[in-house]
């Protein structure tokens, strides 16, 4: 990581988790160390709600606990226990219940330490089923937009009063397993095609589930409009989630993809418009090959009639995208603006 003057640079990696209808599920990470003594933690990134979630060494079921290395309270020598914990969070789907904390957390081994009260989870259930899946982490940094409420939890929060930095972050996935992403902590806003205000909508009937939400003005397929929204509908809205595979965009019909991958010249060009200003994903972009089978697919699949577009791993892995959290916009940059901002020894 990066301190001082500049951003936080935390590397992203991926790996696939389980197939649903958008193709292979991708889960991004990130890594933190909690406590004294330092204990390393994977932790999922997830737009889909505002706090450090870490699972107890109890915490059941692993499918949604996950099975990396714990954070255990009693362990720890700096740990405060706070009170209870019971939130729902993902559109209502999910519910996590155990103890608040506080604690100490660094984004690197040789950083100084954040004082941050954390979320220990105990338990979770959800309101569907969850496919079974190779979850290995040890809970969740969420990064969905916080009221006065939740806002010691966030770490965007408390970087931005113990550290002085501002309140922005920018998150770029990686292209494929291989390779490392990015999540920049106190971004500076520099190489912007496009910044838009979000829409600090309520849902799951929760005051704070903040996703970061706006509204498309269009989506396009090879040059020609199959969603118009000079009067915007519910399928206009749009969420970001870094924990949403690929994208779900309305009006586009079905893409069939060979499996071997044989028809990719011949896949159309998608176009996202935010703002009017257009944003294109070639068949390079948006057609991945399964790590589990080696089969082709589409990351880009219709969004049902009743629900936002989401502009979820496809999106990152192609736009940085910076998120305020102080002046509640979403920017937009090409990869290359990315040079600006992360300091070389990351790129290299």
């Amino acid at each position: 990581a990066r301190l001082g003057a500049g951003p936080v640079v935390l590397p992203v990696r991926c790996y696939p988790l389980w197939v649903d209808t958008i193709g292979e599920v991708w889960i991004s990470t990130v890594e933190m160390w909690v406590g004294t003594p330092t204990v390393a933690l994977p932790l999922a990134l997830d737009g889909g709600y505002g706090w450090l979630q870490l699972s107890s060494p109890s915490c059941k079921p692993l499918d949604l606990c996950g099975v990396g290395e714990r954070y255990d309270p009693a362990g720890s020598q700096t740990s405060v226990m706070r009170g209870p914990f019971n939130e729902s969070y993902g559109f209502g789907i999910f519910q996590a219940a155990g103890t608040t904390y506080g604690d100490l957390v660094r984004v690197a081994p040789e950083d100084g330490p954040l004082a941050m009260a954390l979320a220990v989870i105990d338990q979770f259930s959800s309101a569907i089923a969850s496919p079974e899946g190779n979850l290995n982490t040890s809970g969740g940094l969420g990064y969905a937009i916080p009221d006065s409420d939740m806002a010691q939890f966030s770490l965007l929060t408390t970087l931005m009063e113990q550290r002085r930095l501002p309140p922005r972050l920018t998150l770029w996935l990686p292209a494929t397993l291989a390779e490392t992403g990015y999540l920049l902590l106190g971004t500076p806003t520099v190489g912007t095609v496009l910044s838009v205000p979000v829409e600090k909508s309520t849902w799951a009937g929760k005051p704070y589930f903040h996703y970061w939400t706006a509204t498309l003005s269009g989506v396009a397929v090879d040059g020609q409009a199959v969603l118009n929204c000079a009067s915007p509908l519910n399928q206009c809205k749009f969420l970001l989630d870094s924990a949403a595979g690929g994208m779900t965009l309305a009006g586009i019909a079905p893409i069939f993809v060979a499996p071997d991958c044989s028809n990719v010249s011949s896949l159309p060009r998608i176009t996202v418009m935010i703002a009017n200003v257009s944003f294109d994903f070639l068949p390079a972009d948006y057609i991945l090959r399964s790590a589990l089978d080696g089969t082709c697919y589409s990351s880009i699949v219709s969004a049902p009639s009743f629900a936002p577009s989401i502009l979820g791993t496809t999106w990152l892995r192609t736009y940085p995208t910076t998120l305020d959290q102080g002046a509640l916009t979403m920017s937009v940059h090409e990869k290359a603006h990315l040079a600006q901002i992360i300091p070389t020894e990351f790129l290299t």
